[in-house]
């Protein structure tokens, strides 16, 4: 067994870099998900299998490997009130459609216990942009995917967020959860 960790360690078959190493991908994408007490069963099963199947679809596989690299890099942050932000799945590479549906697999059964007492998108939003800077891969490209149910309400200012994540070359992307008491929301995260 000890022999067969060697080869895959020697051989860079491992689907993070090692220590020190900076990897190239096409794309950094973080899929940043509201994981707090207003988010219930379904809608949180919704969001993780809306994340897996467009990993995993034909199109956005010939996508990935399409790429001057073939390959991107991708990790899923759960979110709630100030200071529960979670690394949930980590930075993995995705190559071809095997490592698209493990790490399908692992979103799909991780568990997360939200904290209490409201969203803190901000915070969540500089969380993802620090774990972008630290994950020892270099993308040409690199996007934060937020998804939520509600504003930020805990937690540093939004509008400096937004602009520090924009200085650093992040593209942020909002998906909307909507419900009928914040006709507003749609309109929130486009701004």
């Amino acid at each position: 067994m000890r022999f067969l960790l060697s080869i895959i360690v020697a051989f860079g078959l491992t689907s993070t870099p090692g220590f020190g190493q900076t990897v190239p991908v096409d794309l950094e994408l973080a899929f940043v998900v509201d994981a707090s007490g207003s988010i219930d069963e379904n809608e949180k099963l919704l969001q993780r299998q809306g994340y897996v199947e467009a990993l995993t679809h034909p199109r956005i596989q010939r996508a990935i490997t399409s790429g001057i690299l073939g390959r991107i890099a991708v990790a899923f942050i759960e979110f709630s009130a100030y200071g529960c932000e979670r690394l949930s799945v980590p930075w993995t590479i995705i190559d071809g459609s095997q490592s698209a549906t493990a790490f399908g697999r692992k979103l799909l059964v991780v568990d997360y216990d939200p904290c209490l007492g409201g969203n803190a998108v901000a915070d969540a939003l500089a969380f993802a942009a620090q774990s972008m800077d630290e994950n020892n891969f270099e993308g040409t490209r690199r996007v934060i995917d937020i998804s939520g149910d509600g504003p930020n309400t805990l937690g540093m200012s939004l509008r400096g967020v937004r602009r520090d994540v924009l200085r650093r070359d992040i593209t942020i992307s909002a998906l909307v959860l909507e419900r009928l008491e914040m006709p507003e929301l749609p309109d929130y995260f486009r701004d």
